[in-house]
């Protein structure tokens, strides 16, 4: 019979991971099993809004988070020829009602030409 306090996940990835962490933190057995021999970047962007960092502040990853990465100010939708199909812009706004930053998005869309 399997100990009771053992958690398997399946996938290392940003999920697996984030849940692993607190059930360790818990005492708890954690396997984390993943199909790909080695870890490593797939160029993919991870966009995390306020709730997501106060969760990541509750499980004390925050700070790694934030080294880890950079505030985004904008970006693009491109299609396979790297036309844009629409723009962001993003400005930082003060909000003392809420006692953190947050910010305000402006999305243009572009017309393209198939």
């Amino acid at each position: 019979m399997p100990d009771p306090r053992t958690a398997i996940i399946v996938g290392g990835g940003i999920a697996g991971l984030t849940t692993a962490t607190p059930l360790r933190r818990l005492g708890m057995r954690v396997a984390v099993y993943e199909r790909t021999p080695e870890i490593r970047e797939v160029g993919a962007g991870l966009t995390l809004w306020g709730n997501a960092m106060q969760a990541l502040q509750r499980l004390g990853l925050a700070r790694a988070v934030q080294g880890a990465g950079m505030a985004g100010l904008g970006g693009s939708i491109r299609d396979l020829d790297g036309r844009p199909l629409a723009t962001v812009r993003a400005i930082l706004i003060w909000r003392p009602r809420w006692g953190r930053r947050m910010w305000a998005f402006t999305v243009r869309t572009c017309s393209v030409s198939w």
